[in-house]
């Protein structure tokens, strides 16, 4: 069985920086991120037939131009009702863990003796939680993740609150699986980051 590291973390807390750290030390790193934009890209037509009559409700458009998913829209839909957000994991997560068991196993066959990291930033929404022998939990200052937010995605400060708000209870829903969750805080200082990383790596015998 592979020996696998969860990345978990707060929204803009800085996951992808440990990711990125992660893969210049060795490991085999998977993005659930892009592995979830090539499964949505797969299943946008779906998406777009599915939920388009809640999106004009309030007041957005689905579909651009060249008939493409508006996946920002997508998003301020999801996040704006806990009810549509559910119904539309429990149709992409088990299309997203296919994938993801696949990338797994091909990692394990290339670098067998190498952990392999999962940078997933709902895993605990996922099976996966329970294989993964750790977590990396990365936090940082409410302001600083709020800044990174804005200029990373460019959304009204309404629906940057509205999705942190949505995700206060991340840490806690691990905690309730029993996961072995090893918070690191990130100020902001990239080698402050990895430096913090890299004791817990020693600590954990990797």
């Amino acid at each position: 069985r592979p020996y696998l590291i969860g990345l978990a973390g707060q929204s803009c807390a800085g996951k992808n920086v440990a990711a990125a750290f992660l893969a210049e030390r060795g490991f085999p790193v998977i993005d659930a991120d892009e592995v979830t934009h090539t499964v949505i890209e797969e299943a946008s037509q779906d998406i777009i037939a599915h939920y388009s009559a809640d999106a004009r409700l309030r007041g957005l458009c689905l579909e651009t131009s060249d008939g493409h998913l508006d996946r920002r829209n997508l998003g301020v839909l999801l996040f704006s009702a806990p009810s549509l957000l559910k119904t539309y994991e429990n149709f992409i997560l088990p299309l997203i863990e296919r994938r993801i068991h696949l990338l797994i196993g091909q990692a394990s066959e290339q670098t067998p003796a190498v952990p392999i990291v999962l940078n997933a930033p709902t895993l605990h929404k996922t099976a996966f939680i329970s294989e993964c022998a750790f977590i990396i939990y990365i936090e940082a200052p409410y302001i600083l993740r709020l800044l990174r937010c804005k200029k990373r995605d460019g959304l009204p400060l309404r629906h940057i609150f509205t999705r942190f708000l949505r995700q206060q209870d991340f840490l806690s829903q691990y905690l309730s699986q029993n996961a072995d969750i090893e918070r690191v805080k990130n100020t902001g200082a990239p080698h402050s980051l990895q430096k913090k990383i890299e004791r817990l790596l020693l600590q954990k015998g990797i």
